[in-house]
């Protein structure tokens, strides 16, 4: 059908359609319910950031979704898609079309098999958890992360998708919409990806916490080399120093320098003792930072 075709009827159905659904939308809101419209932040295209570009595009290299996609881009392009969430496993939106429609898109978990390799081909290659969630990686881990095969990103028999819409397509406008939308979804905030696949993003880092006491215990007052800057702690380890604690049986597998005879410590006793390492732990760390800043600052 041309657009010479449609008549003037045709354009009143549609706006009194319009008008119909914006009057439930604002009665849903009154009624407390809290709606996030999806707007896209590129001007030309729909997302800005690594993660959402890479979403769309995964999504455009499969035929599955090719007749569908582009009604989905000018729905979300238009102000149509109400309110999206992610979940794990689950995305749900609310879309504005002849009426308001539900959708819901279930996508399978990431198989272990396929995240365990990934995470030893990543382990030790990317910096820290930052850079992975800014898409600042190397052209080897790029190219791990985005494959069709064996990466991160969802392939169609892995979506199952349900609208309320009487389109009784595999791909409605209104999921193609929903689709497009968790690029925009991602420019906020990236770690809904990660969310949505079911993994942890810091396990492709590989750092774990015995690797950052160890790392803060090897700390040489006299040497300024490998301290670890107070900042990037939280960042890069989870370790806040005002309140380290050392995990049970970790202490035990750190060779002591001074080994002594093996004695019954009471349990009380016991705990004190590990306590109070984890306390001197803290105080010879702040103590490497500070002299660090020191000798930077005498330096410049």
């Amino acid at each position: 059908m041309s657009w010479n075709s449609y008549s003037y009827d045709d354009f009143e159905d549609r706006a009194a359609a319009k008008a119909r659904t914006k009057r439930k939308v604002d009665q849903r809101r009154k009624k407390g319910e809290l709606l996030a419209p999806v707007v896209p932040k590129a001007k030309l295209g729909l997302s800005i950031t690594f993660w959402g570009k890479a979403w769309n595009r995964n999504l455009e290299a499969y035929s599955d979704y090719s007749n569908r996609l582009p009604r989905g881009r000018t729905y979300l392009r238009q102000g149509s898609v109400m309110d999206l969430a992610i979940e794990q496993g689950e995305i749900t939106s609310t879309v504005m079309g002849s009426d308001l429609y539900e959708v819901r898109i279930a996508i399978k978990p990431l198989a272990k098999a396929r995240w365990q390799n990934l995470k030893d081909d990543c382990t030790g290659r990317i910096g820290s958890l930052v850079e992975l969630l800014g898409g600042k990686l190397n052209d080897h881990i790029l190219q791990q992360v985005t494959d069709p095969a064996g990466g991160l990103f969802p392939a169609p028999k892995e979506i199952v998708i349900t609208c309320s819409c009487p389109d009784y397509a595999g791909l409605c406008k209104h999921a193609a919409a929903t689709l497009y939308g968790v690029s925009c979804r991602l420019d906020d905030d990236p770690s809904l990806f990660f969310k949505l696949r079911g993994v942890d993003a810091a396990e492709l880092i590989g750092t774990s916490a015995v690797d950052a006491v160890q790392a803060l215990t090897a700390v040489d007052g006299g040497s300024q080399e490998g301290v670890i800057d107070v900042s990037d702690l939280s960042d890069v380890f989870g370790i806040d120093l005002g309140s380290l604690e050392i995990p049970d049986g970790l202490l035990d597998a750190i060779p002591s320098a001074n080994p002594e005879p093996a004695v019954n410590t009471p349990p009380k006793k016991k705990a004190a003792a590990k306590k109070a390492v984890s306390k001197k732990v803290a105080k010879k760390a702040k103590k490497a930072v500070t002299k660090k800043s020191a000798v930077k600052k005498k330096k410049a």
